[in-house]
């Protein structure tokens, strides 16, 4: 199996959302990465939490890239309370301005 041995690091990320608020996320992708590994984690993790990075660490060295973000009325996002929902959360992973940034 092939090692990729790119160098880890992150950049972190403030991104607008559709519905007015913004979200924070944090890539750690580069021009040689292979694949995509989304990170969605629970409500008790930060965007930066210890079992992301090491996810994320782990995938690299299959050259595989790794985005993590927050949810709506979480971490740094701006938006309130009501904006944590279902739907919203579902539009969020899935926006592919969110996705190619």
């Amino acid at each position: 199996m092939e090692m990729y041995t790119d160098t880890f690091t992150d950049t972190e990320l403030t991104l607008p959302t559709e519905r007015g608020y913004d979200i924070s996320a944090v890539s750690w992708i580069s021009e040689s990465d292979t694949a995509l590994l989304l990170c969605l984690r629970g409500f008790g993790g930060g965007v930066k939490s210890t079992a992301v990075e090491e996810v994320a660490k782990a995938a690299k060295t299959l050259g595989t890239g790794s985005f993590s973000f927050t949810w709506p009325a979480h971490g740094k996002s701006n938006a309130e309370g009501d904006k944590l929902t279902v739907d919203n959360c579902i539009e969020d992973i899935t926006n592919k301005d969110l996705l190619y940034c």
